[in-house]
């Protein structure tokens, strides 16, 4: 039987392979890993993220699947099958995907991976609402940059602008690096200022406007007295 150190060390090394683009290698070494230990889930992982990088879809599913089955349908088994099935580009099984999702927040309401993709899939439906709720459920219990990241993004969306800015200001003090909020709130403040701009445009013409009427009754007022001064040059007694 290999050791535990040897098993963490097949792991390590498929992952490097694995960010050095060198896919064929990397899945050697998580077939190895497999094959000793079929009980870790990181094993399968390895295989699925393998397969998604060269686009074979379907030996993804079928690692997922298998993974499945041998984790005992475990929320990160069933997440990771989710995952897969919702980056089929041909067969596109959302439907499958939040049932494997809702079926592994049952047995853990707080596991993160499961509930951001959830919410990914509610809004790519148009279910915002549900997933405006999902979101704000997590956050009940625990709060993390991409909870609250992903909540002003939906907030956003719906035109909600002082929650949107509150959550990404909140993402940005737990994560300063989260480039999703940073971008979000970026964007905000572009439209904030964009709405202001006509505004001040608007107010500025209505000062000239009234300047200029301004300047047309003292105008007709001078005529005024001109005229009324010719009209008694031209009085005779």
């Amino acid at each position: 039987m290999m050791q535990p150190k040897s098993i963490e060390a097949l792991l390590l090394k498929g992952n490097l392979l694995l960010d050095m683009k060198k896919v064929p290698h990397a899945m050697d070494h998580f077939r190895e890993a497999i094959s000793v230990a079929a009980f870790r889930y990181e094993t399968h992982k390895g295989l699925v993220d393998c397969y998604l990088a060269q686009s074979r879809h379907r030996e993804a599913i079928s690692v997922a699947t298998t993974a499945c089955k041998q984790l005992n349908n475990s929320q990160r088994a069933l997440t990771l099958f989710a995952t897969v099935l919702a980056k089929d580009p041909v067969n596109m099984s959302t439907a499958k995907a939040k049932t494997l999702l809702e079926k592994a927040l049952h047995s853990d309401p707080h596991y993160l991976p499961a509930i951001y993709l959830l919410a990914e899939i509610y809004d790519q439906e148009l279910e915002g609402e549900k997933a405006r709720d999902l979101l704000s459920k997590a956050l009940k219990t625990q709060s993390t940059a991409k909870l609250h990241q992903m909540l002003a993004d939906l907030m956003a969306k719906n035109h909600d602008e002082e929650k949107a800015m509150h959550h990404y200001n909140v993402a940005l003090n737990l994560d300063p690096k989260n480039i999703s909020a940073q971008e979000g709130l970026q964007k905000m403040e572009h439209a904030t200022d964009t709405v202001l701009e006509p505004s001040y445009d608007l107010e500025m013409e209505e000062m000239n406007s009234d300047e200029a009427e301004l300047e047309e009754s003292e105008t007709e007022a001078v005529w005024s007295d001109g005229d009324l001064n010719l009209a008694s040059s031209n009085v005779s007694f």
